[in-house]
């Protein structure tokens, strides 16, 4: 097994540092060959062999830390439909799911969409109500949703937070997850816990943007798996939908004035 190891300078530059053992084994085995090579060719490729060696280390440092740390997903294509291109990573025993596609309009307008619950109704499918409950600052706010569910499943509803952060200016991302709050309401039934949901809106032009939205949750009760990750995979596509119908229904109406 290769003995390397990464220093790092006062510069911070990572470089690969070999035992003398080590070099002078590598040179021995090679001397037939690199005899006959001129002095500078041979540090070329004794350059170019160091090199390998740290990018097979630092990918397999990656790796390890991937597999430790657990936070990595690995999001496997499963179709494509209605301008949505939907992905699934398996996380422990649950599935999270992807959608990826382009909508109409600014980030800021589906932010704004996103966060306004007099409007969900208009493209959240079978929401019943939704509240803000409580705006730690204009990024950070709490929210109340309720969800009706088809009979004989008991209705869901969830308490969130919704986090707003701008790593450019050309791209926005919302994080949310459940929380508990000392004025939520008392569940309608029983309550979804959001390990996490996530938009990235990364503006493309004036008028286009392209959205990814990620999410797994716990919706809680007994339902069975194949029908909760059924449900999951397609609600992509019907969010996708119902933003862009709410963006179209804005940007027609604002046009009129």
């Amino acid at each position: 097994m290769l003995a390397s190891f990464i220093l790092t300078d006062s510069n911070g530059t990572a470089n690969l540092a070999i035992s003398p053992r080590l070099e002078t084994e590598f040179l021995s085995k090679g001397s037939l060959m690199l005899a006959f090579l001129d002095l500078k060719i041979r540090d070329g490729l004794m350059s170019i062999w160091r090199n390998m060696c740290l990018s097979t280390v630092y990918l397999m440092t990656l790796g390890l830390y991937a597999k430790e740390n657990g936070k990595r997903l690995y999001w496997e294509k499963v179709k494509t439909e209605s301008r949505v291109t939907i992905y699934k990573a398996k996380v422990t025993n649950q599935v999270a799911f992807r959608g990826v596609g382009k909508m109409k309009g600014k980030p800021e307008t589906l932010i704004s969409i996103i966060e306004n619950p007099e409007g969900w109704k208009n493209w959240i499918e079978n929401i019943k109500f939704g509240k803000l409950i409580e705006t730690v600052s204009p990024t950070h706010k709490i929210f109340h949703q309720a969800i009706r569910s088809p009979f004989p499943v008991s209705d869901r509803d969830v308490v969130y937070e919704s986090k707003i952060f701008r790593d450019n200016p050309e791209n926005f991302r919302i994080e949310m997850k459940s929380v508990l709050h000392p004025k939520a309401p008392k569940s309608i039934g029983v309550r979804i816990n959001i390990l996490f949901t996530r938009y990235h809106i990364e503006k493309i032009d004036d008028k286009t943007m392209n959205v990814t939205f990620e999410t797994l949750s716990n919706p809680g009760g007994t339902l069975p798996g194949f029908m909760v990750n059924w449900a999951s995979a397609n609600y992509p596509i019907t969010l996708f939908e119902g933003l862009r119908r709410e963006l179209n229904t804005l940007q027609k109406t604002q046009a009129k004035k």
